[in-house]
C-alpha cells in the first residue's frame, strides 16, 4: 500500500524553483523506496496557488516575496493564512531570502512550521526537514 503525500511549490522566482524542483525530485526517489509517492506542482504566483488549494496539498514551500498580480511583497504572509484557514494540518515550509527576525517570528506565530532561508544549504538545512515532515505525514494517514 502506498502514501500519496501532495507538495505545493510557491515560488516566483523560475530559477530557484528549477533549483527546488532538483530537491523534491531528489524526496520523491528516496521516499518511494518506503512505499511513499510524493507529487508535487509549481506556482508562480499566490493567485494560481489559491486556486488551486481544493488539492489538498499536505505540505507547502513557501516564498515570502512574491510579486504577482498584486505586485505586493507581503503576499506570502497573505497566503500563508488563506492556506491555514483553508485547512489547518498543512504543513507549511518558508522558504525564502526575508531575513528580518521578527517577520520571521510572525510567520511561524501566523502558522508556518518552519522558515528555512535560501541562503542556507538546502540539501543540509531544508532537505532533512522536508523528508522528516513527509515520513511523519505517510505515518498519519490510515
Amino acid at each position: 500500500m502506498t502514501n500519496d503525500i501532495k507538495i505545493f511549490l510557491i515560488e516566483d522566482d523560475f530559477l530557484f524553483s528549477r533549483i527546488m524542483a532538483v530537491l523534491l525530485n531528489k524526496a520523491a526517489d528516496e521516499m518511494m523506496q518506503e512505499g511513499i509517492v510524493v507529487k508535487f506542482e509549481a506556482f508562480y504566483s499566490s493567485r494560481e496557488a489559491r486556486y488551486e488549494l481544493s488539492q489538498n496539498p499536505q505540505i507547502v514551500l513557501l516564498d515570502y516575496y512574491i510579486m504577482d498580480d498584486e505586485l505586493e511583497p507581503e503576499t506570502g504572509m497573505q497566503l500563508l493564512k488563506t492556506i491555514k484557514n483553508y485547512n489547518t494540518d498543512t504543513v507549511i515550509i518558508v522558504v525564502s531570502g526575508q531575513e528580518d527576525p521578527l517577520i520571521i517570528q510572525q510567520l511561524l506565530a501566523e502558522g508556518a512550521s518552519y522558515y528555512v532561508s535560501k541562503k542556507a544549504d538546502l540539501n543540509l538545512h531544508l532537505y532533512p526537514i522536508l523528508i522528516d515532515t513527509i515520513r511523519n505525514l505517510a505515518t498519519k494517514r490510515p
